[in-house]
């Protein structure tokens, strides 16, 4: 079989359209290329391969802007309604190589700010679909003390996480990862900070389930002015 899945004198987009059909992964593929010929990729090269293999999935990405959270102290969601992310039952199916799976999550947007409010970002993951707080917390931020009076301050949330293990029913699976949330102009210095803010990374699931991602924030103050509004949220999941 190996001979067939690179006969000489191919390209490398028809190796390419080869792998994919064959469902292979970026390290079987490279494998099956050689060192030398691996090593003459070039990094758009490496990406059509990645893609041409299914390494990642696009699991999710929104089509317009979400609802701010604002003037509130509750731990709110910064999404809209069903607008959601999301993994099927049996995503990581401990019978399909579901241990070593990774996804990714990436949100950005805005907030202004009146005074100088605390704000503590979570990652959340449920089993029930909606923007209603609850589940299990992925991550959380300390309380981010946000400069003073900040008008429409970037922010982006990005992290990996990964399953440690795989498995079926409560609990029965465990990941591990971290994000950061990064505000150059929102924030003081470091700008930059941990969620979790922790040595503890890890957090259980049940794999047969359907799991939905929740990303929420709680300011220590209610105004109308403290606002912050989640625009974009892409999820990927990795094989």
């Amino acid at each position: 079989m190996l001979p067939m899945l690179q006969p000489p004198g191919m390209t490398v987009m028809q190796r390419q359209r080869i792998w994919s059909a064959n469902h292979l992964t970026p390290r079987e593929a490279l494998d099956l290329m050689g060192e030398e010929a691996a090593w003459r990729l070039t990094v758009r090269e490496g990406l059509r391969l990645c893609a041409a293999t299914h390494w990642t999935t696009a699991s999710f990405s929104n089509s317009s802007d979400f609802t701010a959270v604002a003037n509130t102290t509750s731990e709110t969601s910064l999404l809209t309604g069903p607008d959601q992310p999301s993994f099927p039952a049996f995503t990581f199916d401990p019978q399909q190589n579901g241990k070593g799976k990774a996804f990714s999550i990436q949100a950005s947007g805005v907030f202004s700010t009146t005074g100088t409010p605390t704000m503590t970002w979570k990652l959340r993951i449920h089993t029930t679909q909606g923007v209603a707080v609850g589940g299990t917390v992925m991550g959380a931020s300390d309380a981010i003390t946000a400069v003073n009076n900040s008008a429409n301050a970037h922010w982006t949330i990005s992290g990996l996480y990964h399953v440690y293990t795989a498995g079926l029913g409560t609990g029965a699976s465990t990941a591990s990862g971290k994000s950061d949330i990064v505000s150059g102009v929102g924030y003081a210095a470091p700008y930059t900070y941990r969620i979790p803010n922790s040595a503890t990374w890890t957090f259980t699931f049940d794999a047969g389930q359907a799991q939905y991602i929740n990303p929420t924030l709680t300011w220590s103050a209610a105004d109308p002015s403290n606002t912050a509004l989640m625009k974009d949220l892409l999820v990927v999941t990795w094989r």
